[in-house]
């Protein structure tokens, strides 16, 4: 029998939410918008026991402008080491993902 599923958290952008995808170890997710950008958030806080809800996810990396269109599709390589992203500008971008690991805080 399944459990019933819980939200953990939410985010919000100032234009519609196209994709997202999990990084392979679960720990980022990265989503594609309206506004054209992209964007990767971490999990890891939510893993800390004294989290709240509405600490848990959080904004590490923000590249506005990324396409010249609506972001449609993104995905994650299996190594974590890239994303692709797919836009209406026809355009399919790969980027190398930086460590996020080693300084979060240097990134946004």
């Amino acid at each position: 029998m399944f459990s019933q599923m819980e939200e953990i958290g939410q985010i919000q952008d100032v234009q519609p939410i196209r994709t997202a995808s999990f990084s392979p170890d679960g720990d980022l997710f990265a989503i594609g918008t309206n506004s054209k950008s992209l964007k990767i958030y971490s999990m890891r806080p939510l893993f800390l026991q004294e989290a709240e809800v509405s600490q848990s996810i959080e904004l590490i990396f923000e590249k506005n402008n990324h396409h010249f269109g609506s972001i449609y599709s993104v995905d994650w390589s299996n190594t974590g080491q890239f994303i692709a992203s797919g836009s209406n500008d026809k355009l399919i971008k790969v980027v190398k993902v930086p460590n996020f690991k080693t300084d979060v805080n240097k990134l946004c």
